[in-house]
């Protein structure tokens, strides 16, 4: 897709998700800093001009994220702006895209939950009552408390573990199975997964924990490991599954951005 194409798709959904005022906040930010938008063919200056509490309306709810707030806690740990975040995770709605409208899951498990923006999604719009997110990186808790509180979340209304998720468990690792014993689950109803080329250790080395888990959405990184088998893999576990580019076309698992998977029939 050419930039310019591009930037018209990334304000279409924009202008969907955001109320106007925001939104025409986002165009003056833009206008602001097209030099750099320009020279570095990125959104990330305009992601970080944002300021304030922005409401994002995504699968029907309204979800607020305190950038500011947000940022106080990421500075010196992590510089990129949370809107950009926001950004693909509810105007573009990379996760969910694939599936029907009106999607429900009691147990939403987020693996990579970084600042834990999907793990809003999960309670507001799939409606889970289990929260779980799996994030390594210790000073991403706190960021989410603050989003969890701004969307009317209590620490009891979801669990964090700062491990890395794997298909074995060590020290420093949790595992689907371990999840599930721990909650007492019988079933995941929707996974999400971002772990920078971890899911080809997790869903390949231990296939048989993904019979418990109804629809998955998940970044892909397929320079990280073999794709394909991942995808087979999947099938022979009774998933249907679809691989798509960035912008939601449908290309080859060696080529990939997003893969979603569905047992119980539920993508669109």
């Amino acid at each position: 897709m050419n930039p310019f194409a591009r930037l018209v798709l990334e304000l279409g959904q924009l202008r969907q998700s955001l109320d106007m005022g925001d939104f025409l906040g986002y165009c003056a930010a833009l206008a602001g800093n097209a030099g750099a938008v320009v020279k570095y063919r990125t959104l990330a200056p305009v992601d970080k001009a944002m300021r304030g509490t922005i409401a994002f309306v995504v699968e029907g709810v309204r979800i607020l994220v305190p950038l500011d707030a947000m940022a106080r806690m990421l500075n010196g740990h992590d510089e990129t702006p949370t809107f950009g975040g926001a950004r693909e995770m509810y105007a573009s709605n990379v996760y969910l895209r694939a599936f029907r409208k009106g999607l429900k899951a009691d147990t939403v498990v987020d693996l990579g939950s970084n600042r834990g923006l999907f793990l809003l999604l999960g309670a507001k719009a799939l409606g889970a009552r289990t929260l779980v997110g799996v994030e390594p990186q210790s000073f991403y808790t706190p960021v989410f408390a603050a989003a969890a509180s701004a969307n009317g979340l209590q620490a009891g209304d979801y669990t964090r573990y700062e491990r890395f998720a794997s298909a074995t468990l060590r020290a420093d690792t949790i595992t689907l199975r371990e999840i599930m014993e721990r909650h007492g689950l019988s079933r995941i109803g929707f996974l999400k997964c971002d772990i920078e080329g971890g899911e080809f250790d997790v869903f390949l080395g231990d296939p048989d924990a993904l019979r418990q888990v109804d629809n998955i959405g998940m970044e892909l990184h397929p320079k990280e490991g073999d794709a394909d088998a991942l995808v087979r893999t999947l099938k022979d576990m009774g998933f249907t599954v679809v691989v798509t580019d960035q912008f939601a076309n449908s290309v080859a698992p060696a080529k990939g951005h997003y893969l979603y998977a569905s047992r119980t029939g539920d993508l669109a």
